[in-house]
């Protein structure tokens, strides 16, 4: 009998491997990984980001203030072709962020 994984559960799989790369610092393999059509929802913003290069400016972004920044998945659901994800961030606030000098604090 072959098990064959839903497409629920192989993109899990693929949001854990993506955040895996995230937490190492392979920003490349993340890009590589995201569709040219790409949509960010974020809960604080009006309206969506669209494409691999806002998602490339926003991590990069991150990493400069935040050089030890990791993701760790709290929950995540997936249903059909869609995933939700939980995240915490942690990271030393080591670089200046929206205009705030670095602290030197943790996350």
């Amino acid at each position: 009998m072959t098990h064959r994984i839903s497409i629920p559960d192989a993109n899990i799989e693929l949001i854990r491997a993506s955040f895996g790369e995230f937490n190492a610092g392979d920003l490349d393999a993340c890009v590589a990984r995201l569709a040219p059509d790409f949509v960010i929802n974020v809960a604080e913003l009006a309206e969506p980001m669209h494409g691999r290069d806002v998602w490339r400016q926003g991590a990069e972004m991150m990493r400069r203030a935040f050089p030890d920044l990791e993701a760790d998945i709290r929950d995540i659901f997936a249903a059909g072709d869609r995933v939700a994800i939980r995240l915490t961030f942690r990271g030393t606030h080591a670089g200046e962020f929206l205009g705030i000098p670095a602290t030197g604090r943790r996350i």
